[in-house]
């Protein structure tokens, strides 16, 4: 928890830095989350996490990836995630879908 705290603070002060690294960040581990929660709160946000969903074989990063589509509220992410919603996926995904849905209607 304390490293997270810590990777979150080095985010907010060093966004720029980490999103120009992000295809040499490893999205399995912490920073990778702080790196995708902070793509997530860009204008484009969109677009660019559910490119990194179709192009990412690690159920763990999909996941992550799922989790960061909640502060994403668009009418593409939307759609996406419904089309997600219909497919054969692991338990867990549909929970993180339903809630990145249910942010998408706010």
């Amino acid at each position: 928890m304390f490293l997270s705290t810590v990777l979150a603070d080095f985010g907010k002060h060093h966004r720029a830095a980490l999103l120009r690294s992000l295809p040499q960040i490893e999205l399995t581990s912490l920073l990778g989350t702080t790196a995708l929660e902070l793509l997530a709160e860009a204008p484009d946000a969109g677009p660019k996490l559910i490119a990194l969903y179709r192009a990412n074989a690690s159920a763990d990063v999909k996941l992550k990836l799922l989790r960061a589509l909640r502060k994403v509220p668009q009418p593409a992410v939307a759609a996406f995630l419904r089309d997600e919603f219909g497919r054969p996926t692991e338990p867990n995904f549909r929970g993180a879908i339903l809630v990145s849905l249910a942010a998408c209607r706010t």
